[in-house]
């Protein structure tokens, strides 16, 4: 309760349309700054949330932005300001500043992929991807599909930042069916990312089914849960009208590819995508089972009202 109180403070006197703010406001900031990336949890979030409010203030917007360029630079240099190397905890520290702000002001999204390309391991990379991701799936994040600051980050298909840009296309599609704006971007990330499937498993949604067909070969070279979930997406509504395949479109599709053309998909591989594609209708079956056996044992006007329902869909 401290802290808080003592940071409400600080941000009203840090505010130039403050009354009674302090003639020692740089200082005042610096203080709070110096607090986003404390050890506890609590001083931590209430400084960033300050940080967050006086963003939309032009004279502080500069030294905010600069302060957490400076914590992610950190990240670049693997050491801490006292020469220390750094810990995965310590990263997730210094990303919370930034990332907090992108999720408010998703105009800052382009400094995090520009820290992102110029991170040395592969293991920190990680540690980002996975912070950029939680913080999108909180209520109020802003990077939505629908902003043009996040799709004009992903037009310009960095180099070097082509998971970033995959998780974030899969982080964008996660509660809402993608649009055409998203898939004409993915388009373009498919192509300049020398026809990289991953980019367009996010939007198969949003495609027609001609699109998806000619995207299968390329597909089915990913990894398996890549696979599967592609398969998910393609077989399941999820927000859309219908799914983009049926189960007996996509079984057909595995055999008529043209194995000389494509050599990865062996006999073997054509099996394991059946088995995959199997289990997934299988799931479909069971729970058309047990809904039969519920049905037969309520009887009822509701019950068969729904099972019909279940049927014909």
């Amino acid at each position: 309760g401290t802290f808080k109180v003592t940071l409400f403070f600080f941000g009203h006197y840090i505010n130039p349309k403050s009354r009674y703010r302090p003639p020692s406001r740089e200082k005042c900031l610096k203080v709070l700054l110096s607090y986003c990336d404390h050890s506890n949890p609590l001083l931590r979030q209430y400084s960033i949330t300050a940080c967050k409010k006086l963003f939309t203030i032009a004279q502080l917007k500069g030294d905010i932005v600069n302060h957490s360029k400076s914590l992610m630079s950190r990240i670049i240099s693997k050491t801490d300001q006292d020469g220390n190397k750094w810990t995965s905890d310590k990263i997730k520290l210094c990303l919370q500043l930034h990332i907090g702000l992108t999720a408010a002001y998703p105009e800052n999204l382009a400094a995090l992929v520009d820290v992102y390309v110029n991170i040395p391991e592969k293991s920190t990379q990680k540690t980002v991807l996975s912070s950029l991701h939680i913080t999108m799936r909180q209520r109020g994040c802003q990077i939505t599909q629908d902003r043009p600051e996040v799709l004009q980050v992903l037009s310009k298909s960095t180099a070097g930042a082509e998971a970033l840009m995959i998780n974030l296309l899969h982080a964008l599609v996660e509660n809402a069916p993608p649009s055409q704006e998203l898939v004409a971007v993915a388009r373009n990330l498919y192509k300049d990312y020398g026809d990289d499937a991953r980019c367009m498993v996010p939007v198969l949604q949003g495609l027609p089914k001609a699109e998806i067909f000619n995207l299968l070969p390329n597909i089915f070279a990913l990894q398996k849960n890549i696979v599967d979930r592609s398969i998910d997406l393609m077989l399941d509504a999820q927000g859309a009208a219908k799914p983009p395949l049926s189960a007996a479109e996509l079984l057909v599709s595995i055999h008529t590819i043209d194995a000389s053309k494509y050599k990865h998909l062996t006999l073997h591989v054509r099996l394991l995508l059946e088995t995959l594609l199997f289990a997934h209708k299988l799931e479909l079956i069971r729970t058309f089972w047990m809904l039969r056996n519920f049905v037969l044992k309520r009887n009822d006007f509701i019950t068969m009202m729904y099972w019909q329902s279940f049927c014909n869909n």
